[in-house]
């Protein structure tokens, strides 16, 4: 009796209860709010507070556990003490939680090839775009400007180029629904991007996943978490970031000098006595500014009985750095997770946008500004615009009075439910709707145009979405063993309306609608009408033994309106993954090796972004004749048996983690075929059509991916964490229809065996000095063979110069060969476009040695695709400071540089080249220089002609693309003011780029059409950022 009762006794002991209170902090002693805190072997748990306090009741001597996203779980005894528990990052981060479709998984046991981008690193980079958050970030992505005007996009590429045609740019899914356009997402609503790179991860998006997906995750309410007010604002001032060398009034002189070279004087346009003539514009400065930004975000987040909630709105106003362009944007969204009970939850999702966009023509200003002669007024005395002066316009009369505004509405909602049927069991549905409204107004007063004659349009575009998805996700672990499986439906229904009024001759050039225009086009008044839908079936299974030894496959069917003979498409994935560090013959590496597994998946995936109605036989009403509206076929020829693209890509892949986080490292191999690729097929004209759409071909990329993550430095008041991108791809054409090659736009070489982007034109090898130089053996064959070198009489009295006769040329004795040699055999002239090539034109490069310069003798020039970039980024934090910096690369293309073409073909007697052209310009008999003579641009032999090495031009580049340096002001301060964090920050993008490119920027160049990629026909310039800011959290 004495032994039970002791016992007994001593048990009451152990088992008091207690309530135990502490802190949590990370390793700079900032507290951590929504740490969970459980009681292990038992029920309790709470969450830290805004300070990070936290009060439990547990058995005194009971295991506490402390749990946060990010970073490794502690345990500490409870002894009726106050605890102080300090949580390090996870750098290795294997259990953090990675969203895929219909799904979520542990990074541990991924078997697909998926880049994580979270809300801190977009938070670094300051950006107004999720383009401008990637750039750099993620290997296998690239990245590039489409122009840098407020409000426009970039293109992104995931592995390269899957299409010749639509559907180059990735899928978009946001908080599970797949949308078209994500540039009004505000970059401060995302929790998380992840971007699938293979077919096994991105197969069960099916048909639309070729070119590769994109998840976009927003940010909801923390369970548990107190409420949370956050306001953030930031100010930036940004100006041109590169001036190209625009020639100034005394460069433009030497360019009219060199069009009328001789030994008389030349008058110049110059004329310091005429108002019209008498200036130094420095039009880059002129059409430019410095642009002022304001950016305020503000969200309301936080959970409460059984509910999570997180409501934000964003205002962006963004000055352009050219006049008068400018975008005003207005966000807002609203994420509700509501549990009815345990197991029924309901998740609503409302989104609102609107933006207000001023354009500016790029031609009109930008290239006008560039092409115009420096000394013509831009003002009349009285301060008037002078409108037009010899055929060049105005570009700042452009920029503030023509007009060109865009207005877009947007507004989304979701409601989705969840039901767990059984444990491991929950069913999920979900119905969403999209609408948005769309305008455009244009209107070109008669100032601004030869004609003298305003004109004008009004459009409207009316885009409507609606979707409906359910889906059963299963799983369960028994003992050793973890399997899963998933499997739904989806319906998905487009209409897209328009109306778009044209006309001419305005009443008032103040009223913008249409009934004030005085001649209505009716060829190009219209409204239209168009709509498609998809139907799927989608379902998943996975194993994992272990976590050692991990299988998924993924199975989508997909049925499309848009074809007819070929509705349904079948895209099938299967991915298995190995942890060989969990083997035993692995244990003498772990005090190294924290983990290591290899991937290796295939699959298929497919592209159906074609038109609406390429499949049947389309019509137009409103073609008229003598005043009678009529009906006519469209010059595109149906095609019934259209069929999907079909991608199927292998992948290998490495993950291993060193030093328990400190290092890891991602590598990548993928082997990615498209077949039955989409594209328009040109049709004899003698049928009455002009093309078809087809499935004509094989494409094929290769590459390799390598992602390495580092912790160098990590101290309690000091650390530094690096990650280093690499992506290296090569793209080859495998098949075309019935094997035959094509040039492309004049420009681009399209054949079996070789890359897609080749340029394809003549080589230039300098140019003739005299009329002389143009000369070479002529064999007696016909065919020429070495260029000879022409021998002038000189003078040794006068420093051996050359003797010039009356008719301003050097005197020619004889020919030489290259070894000096006097030759005196038959001479043969180069011609071109059938002129003989004289002092002044370009040495073409002959290939068949005809002495005719012509398609024969054009080659691949390089090609208008980088072939590898890469991205460094890295993050400093010592104390309450922190400083963050990326260096972005991109290499192994060539930009044509059609901007410098334009300015140096000579149209008109006032285009005018870019100084240095000015200075270089060929412009008498016997000039050794490296520009040709401006008298035949484009006449006779075609010096300026595209496509020619001339104007290609080196677009390597590295950028200095984004540094921020943060100071977190102390909470014991702070909190005086009942404010839970303070952070000051000051910011830079687009601060140095080093590359050789003459143009504005070799990243804003646009690769959107994969077919011609790598033009600078003269963009929107990007801007240099400076900007500050501060977060302030309540």
């Amino acid at each position: 009796f004495l032994v039970l009762f002791t016992f007994s006794m001593s048990f009451n002991l152990y088992a008091q209860e207690i309530t135990t209170t502490g802190t949590v902090v990370d390793q700079n002693g900032e507290p951590l709010i929504g740490v969970t805190v459980s009681v292990m072997k038992g029920s309790n748990g709470t969450i830290t507070d805004i300070d990070g306090n936290f009060s439990i009741k547990c058995n005194k001597g009971a295991t506490l556990k402390f749990s946060y996203i990010g970073y490794k779980d502690a345990t500490q005894v409870a002894m009726g003490t106050k605890m102080n528990i300090v949580l390090t990052e996870d750098a290795q981060a294997l259990d953090e939680v990675v969203v895929i479709g219909y799904g979520t998984v542990k990074k541990r046991d991924l078997t697909g090839a998926i880049s994580t981008v979270n809300a801190k690193t977009i938070e670094e980079r300051q950006p107004t775009d999720i383009f401008q958050a990637l750039q750099g970030e993620v290997s296998g992505l690239q990245i590039s400007n489409n122009s840098g005007a407020p409000g426009d996009t970039g293109t992104m590429l995931i592995r390269g180029a899957s299409t010749m045609g639509s559907g180059v740019t990735p899928l978009y899914i946001v908080d599970g629904v797949a949308v078209d356009n994500i540039s009004t997402i505000n970059p401060a609503d995302i929790e998380s991007m992840e971007i699938l790179k293979d077919a096994a991860s991105a197969a069960i998006y099916g048909s639309r996943s070729a070119a590769g997906v994109i998840i976009i995750s927003t940010k909801r309410g923390k369970e548990g978490a107190p409420a949370r007010i956050s306001v953030k604002y930031n100010h930036s001032m940004k100006k041109l970031g590169h001036k190209i060398d625009q020639a100034n009034a005394f460069e433009r002189y030497l360019k009219e000098r060199a069009g009328n070279a001789g030994t008389s004087l030349w008058k110049t346009s110059n004329d310091s006595l005429h108002p019209n003539f008498m200036a130094d514009n420095d039009y880059q400065d002129l059409i430019t500014r410095m642009a002022h930004s304001n950016q305020v975000d503000i969200n309301i987040s936080g959970a409460k009985n059984k509910m999570s909630y997180y409501t934000s709105i964003g205002y962006l106003n963004e000055q352009g750095i050219v006049l008068n362009s400018y975008l005003n944007r207005i966000t807002s969204r609203t994420n509700v997770d509501f549990a009815v009970s345990d197991r029924f939850k309901l998740m609503s999702r409302f989104n609102v946008a609107y933006t207000d966009k001023n354009n500016i023509n790029t031609g009109g200003v930008i290239n006008q500004a560039l092409r115009r002669p420096p000394q013509m007024a831009l003002y009349f005395p009285d301060g008037s615009y002078v409108y037009n002066n010899g055929g060049q316009f105005n570009p700042i009369a452009d920029a503030y009075e023509r007009v060109n505004k865009s207005v877009s509405y947007s507004v989304s909602l979701y409601q989705g439910a969840e039901f767990q049927l059984m444990k491991g069991l929950i069913w999920s549905a979900n119905v969403q709707g999209e609408l948005k409204v769309n305008r455009n107004d244009q209107l070109i007063r008669g100032d601004l145009v030869s004609s003298g004659i305003s004109s004008g349009s009004n459009d409207a575009k009316i885009p409507r979405k609606l979707s409906a998805e359910t889906y059963i996700n299963f799983a369960r672990d028994f003992k050793d063993h973890s399997v899963g499986a998933m499997f739904g439906t989806s319906v998905e229904d487009w209409r897209d309306e328009t109306f778009h009024l044209e006309g001419s001759d305005y009443v008032s050039e103040s009223i913008l609608t249409s009934n004030a225009q005085q001649v209505k086009d009716l060829t190009k008044t219209k409204t239209t009408y168009e709509s498609h839908a998809m139907a799927s079936f989608f379902g998943r299974v996975n194993y994992s033994y272990k976590g050692k030894y991990i299988f998924t496959s993924n199975l989508r069917y997909d049925g499309s309106s848009r074809f007819v003979g070929n509705r349904w498409g079948l895209f099938p994935s299967a991915s298995i993954a190995w942890r060989a560090s969990d083997e035993f013959f692995f244990d003498w590496a772990k005090p190294v090796l924290t983990d290591a597994k290899f991937r290796l998946s295939w699959g298929t995936n497919g592209n159906e972004r074609v038109g609406n109605y390429e499949s049947i036989n389309q019509y137009n009403i409103g073609s008229y004749y003598n005043g009678v509206i009529g009906v006519t076929q469209t010059d595109k020829l149906a095609n019934l048996d259209l069929s999907w693209e079909s991608t199927e890509q292998t992948n290998i892949g490495l993950d291993v983690t060193l030093l328990d986080g400190r290092v890891s490292l991602v590598a990548e191999y993928y082997i990615k075929k498209t077949k039955d690729l989409l594209a328009d097929e040109v049709i004899p004209s003698e049928l009455g059509v002009s093309s078809m759409r087809v499935n004509m071909g094989n494409i094929e990329n290769k590459g390799i991916e390598l992602t390495i993550n580092a912790t160098p430095i990590q101290l309690r008041d000091f650390s530094w964490q690096t990650t280093l991108t690499y992506t290296k791809n090569k793209n080859k054409v495998l098949k075309l229809s019935e094997g035959k090659s094509f040039v492309e736009d004049g420009k681009y070489l399209i054949e079996e065996g070789s890359p897609l982007g080749q340029w394809f034109g003549q080589k230039a090898l300098g140019i003739y000095a005299t009329d002389e130089a143009n000369a070479y053996i002529k064999n007696s064959d016909g065919s020429f063979g070495d260029r000879l070198v022409p021998v002038y009489q000189r003078d040794p009295n006068n420093y051996n110069n050359y003797i010039y006769g009356s008719n301003g040329k050097p005197i020619f004795s004889h020919y030489e060969t290259k070894g000096g040699q006097k030759y005196t055999g038959d001479v043969g002239k180069m011609t071109t476009a059938g002129s003989v090539s004289k002092g002044g034109d370009i040495i073409w490069d002959d290939l068949d040695h005809d002495g005719v310069i012509g398609d024969s003798d054009r080659r691949i020039l390089g090609n208008g695709m980088p072939t590898w970039y890469m991205g460094w980024t890295n993050y400093l934090n010592y104390k309450n400071f922190s400083l963050s910096f990326s260096f972005y690369g991109s290499f192994g293309n060539k930009i044509y540089n059609k901007q410098r073409r334009d300015l140096l073909q000579n149209s008109s007697s006032n285009m005018t080249p870019l100084a240095r052209d000015c200075y270089r310009l060929w412009k008498y008999q016997g000039q050794i220089t490296e520009v040709y003579s401006s008298a035949k641009a484009t006449t006779g032999v075609n010096n300026a002609r595209e496509l020619s090495s001339f104007f290609l031009e080196d677009g390597d580049y590295i950028r200095l693309t984004n540094a921020r340096l943060a100071y977190r002001v102390d909470r014991n301060f702070t909190k005086r003011f009942h404010i839970s964090d303070l952070q000051l920050y000051v910011y830079g993008n687009n601060l140095l780029t080093w590359t050789k490119y003459k143009g504005f920027d070799p990243s804003s160049i646009s690769n959107s059409n994969v077919l011609r990629p790598g033009i600078d026909n003269g963009r929107y310039p990007t801007a240099r950022e400076i900007g500050f800011g501060l977060n302030v959290n309540f």
